[in-house]
C-alpha cells in the first residue's frame, strides 16, 4: 500500500513539474516565423508559422490557428486599435469601457477571474484582466481571455485579446507572451 502511494505521489509530482515547465517556458524560445508589417506607421508583430491573420473590420486584426478559421476551438490573438476610446484619458478607463461594452455585457457569459492589474507591453504601461466563460450561455467550449489595454504615444488605445480553450490555455501561454513581446507600437 505504501509503495502504491509513493508511485502515485511520484506520478503527480512529474505532472506538476511538466505543467510548471510549460508555464515557465521562455517566450523567446517560441518560434514566431511570420511578421505582420502591413501597418508600419501603427504597429508590427510576429506570430507562429502555422497561424493566419484576417482583418474583419477597420482597426481590427485577428491572428489565429487554423482551427479557429475552421470554426473549431483554438488559440487566437486579436488586436483592436481604438481611436474613439483615447478620450477616456487612461488605459484603465478604456479597458473598463471595453469590458462594459463587450464581454461583461449582461447577455454575455463571461466571468472576471482576475481584476485589472498593471503590466507592461514592450515598455509601455498597460493593464490586464483575465476572464473565463464563453460568448453565449449555450456555447459548449469554455474559453479564457486575457485582455490587455495600452496606449500609443498619440493616445490611440490598443486592446490585445488572447483567447484559448480553458483546458489548453497554459500550453498556449508561451506563444501569447512571445507575440506580446514582439509587438511594436510605433505611432
Amino acid at each position: 500500500m505504501r509503495l502504491q502511494s509513493l508511485v502515485l505521489f511520484a506520478a503527480l509530482a512529474a505532472v506538476l513539474i511538466a505543467v510548471m515547465a510549460l508555464m515557465d517556458e521562455d517566450p523567446a524560445a517560441v518560434e514566431l516565423a511570420n511578421v505582420y508589417d502591413q501597418s508600419p506607421t501603427a504597429f508590427t508583430f510576429r506570430y507562429p508559422v502555422d497561424w493566419f491573420y484576417q482583418i474583419p473590420g477597420r482597426n481590427l486584426l485577428v491572428t489565429a490557428s487554423r482551427e479557429i478559421f475552421s470554426g473549431l476551438p483554438g488559440p487566437s490573438f486579436l488586436l483592436e486599435r481604438d481611436e474613439l476610446l483615447l478620450v477616456t484619458g487612461s488605459a484603465e478607463a478604456a479597458l473598463a469601457t471595453y469590458l462594459e461594452r463587450g464581454p461583461l455585457r449582461p447577455n454575455r457569459n463571461w466571468t472576471l477571474v482576475q481584476d485589472m492589474e498593471p503590466v507592461e507591453v514592450n515598455g509601455r504601461p498597460a493593464v490586464r484582466v483575465l476572464l473565463e466563460g464563453s460568448e453565449f450561455a449555450d456555447y459548449p467550449n469554455q474559453q479564457r481571455l486575457q485582455i490587455t489595454a495600452t496606449q500609443a504615444d498619440n493616445g490611440v488605445v490598443y486592446f490585445l485579446v488572447m483567447s484559448a480553450p480553458l483546458d489548453t490555455w497554459y500550453q498556449h501561454q508561451p506563444t501569447f507572451a512571445a507575440i506580446l513581446d514582439s509587438l511594436e507600437i510605433v505611432e
